[in-house]
Parts: structure tokens; sequence; C-alpha cells
């Protein structure tokens, strides 16, 4: 993990393209870096023949305390989880359920009442990362061994851990965080939470792994995350354990299993 510090944007813009837009694309842009703690932010103009490009390159400085040195990953470290999961695929789901039910719908005034959903959607549609969590565990001196993006799914970040450090994964099933209605939709969408969180994608979340040393001030400091599950040794592979006990392969698109 690292402190942002540089944001390079390069966009490519067509004579097409309404000027109003494109400034209100770079306004959001300007706001992100903002929350998300940037020192610096460029931005290039080049011509485009159709349409819009963007291209972005981030810069960060790794923790003081981890410059020149490296956090090996070990046997029973905690993996941890900074919020829930699986909200912005049934999001999705409940959105494409509203669209179809407004276009067949004879009325076309008719919309579907989705107040109740409003956490799922909003997951969905707009995905937040806690920009002061790298800060909050360089105070707590609490340096991670490994830390991925979960954006295809805790299914595939799973397997890049395992991967990466070349030891096993076991996951919880029943401590994975979860929004407060994702059980009650998951149900009218004849989804299983779980398989949304492992499967589902775009939740933008961060999963990282620290000593078990550490668990109690872990615990102590930041409530607002989960520990989920922890590092195994080698011949475990990546498992998710069900509340009965079971261990099951983890399994994620893009992995071939061996």
């Amino acid at each position: 993990m690292a402190h942002p510090r540089l944001l390079n944007v390069r966009l490519g813009v067509s004579a097409k393209l309404d000027f109003g837009h494109v400034k209100e694309l770079w306004q959001g842009i300007v706001t992100a870096a903002k929350e998300h703690g940037f020192k610096s932010l460029d931005l290039d103009l080049v011509p485009s023949p159709n349409g819009l490009t963007i291209s972005v390159s981030a810069v960060g400085e790794e923790f003081k305390l981890t410059k020149g040195r490296t956090v090996k990953a070990r046997s029973m470290d905690l993996v941890c989880v900074s919020g829930s999961l699986g909200a912005a695929f049934l999001g999705q789901q409940i959105l494409e359920r509203g669209k179809e039910a407004f276009e067949k719908a004879k009325d076309d005034s008719a919309q579907p009442d989705l107040e109740k959903y409003k956490m799922l959607i909003g997951s969905y549609l707009k995905p937040e990362l806690n920009a002061a969590i790298v800060n909050r565990l360089e105070e707590a001196q609490i340096y991670p061994s490994n830390g991925y993006l979960v954006a295809h799914g805790l299914s595939d970040a799973v397997k890049r851990l395992s991967r990466d450090t070349g030891l096993g994964v076991k996951i919880y099933a029943d401590k994975i965080p979860f929004e407060g209605n994702s059980f009650a939709s998951g149900k009218e969408l004849d989804i299983d939470p779980i398989s949304a969180a492992m499967n589902g994608g775009d939740d933008f979340r961060l999963l990282f792994t620290i000593p078990i040393l550490s668990a109690e001030k872990f615990r102590c400091d930041f409530q607002t995350f989960d520990i989920i599950g922890h590092l195994a040794q080698p011949e475990v592979g990546s498992v998710l354990v069900s509340p009965d006990g079971l261990e099951h392969p983890i399994l994620a698109q893009g992995w071939k299993e061996v």
C-alpha cells in the first residue's frame, strides 16, 4: 500500500463532444482526486478522431517505515476487508429488474419503487473507497504484507493473494460483511448474497493481510473493518469455509484450476 501523490489524466477529445460535458467530467475527476488525497493533478488534452478516450496514471509513495524492506506474509496472517461485499452486484440486478418491468409496463409513466434498495443501488452506481485507510494503518503502525482492490469479486482477490504469497487462504462465509438488506434482496432476486460477494464484482473494497499479533490492536482501532479469514499452509489452497465447517474450493473466472 502507498500514499497517493500524483495523478495524471490524459483526455482524447473529439470535436463532436460538447465542452460542457468534458468540463463536468474534469470537475468529477478533480473532486475524486481531492477525496483520495492526491497532492498533484495533471491534465493533458489531445485531439481524438472519434468520441472520448481516457488514460490515467497514478504515482504513490510507500509507507515510510516499510521503505527498503518487505513485509513477508506468513501462515495465520489475518485477511481483512474494508467494507461490505456483494452489494454492488445486487444493486445492479435490482436496476436490471426495474428496467425490464418499466419496459414491459403499458403505462410509460410507471416507475419502479427503488427507495428500500437505496444502499445497494448506491453501492453499484457510486462505489466509495475510504481514502483515510492508508494513513490510519500507518498511524497505528500496522503494516499489511499484501493489499488488493476487490473489483472482480472476492474470489479473484483471494486467488491473487494465494498466488502472490505462495500460501493457502481460508475465508469464513459467516465473517463476510454485507449491507443490511442484502439477504432479503437476495431472496427476492433468487441470488445467494455469498455468491454475489465471491463473484459479483464492482465492490471496490480493499483486501489486505496483517500479522496475527496485530489482531487486538486492529480490532480496537479499526472497528469498521472486518477480519474474514487467514492465510494457511500452501496445501490448503484457497477455500471458503461454510458455517458448518465444510471447506469449499474457491473458484474464480479467469483462473485455471490445477
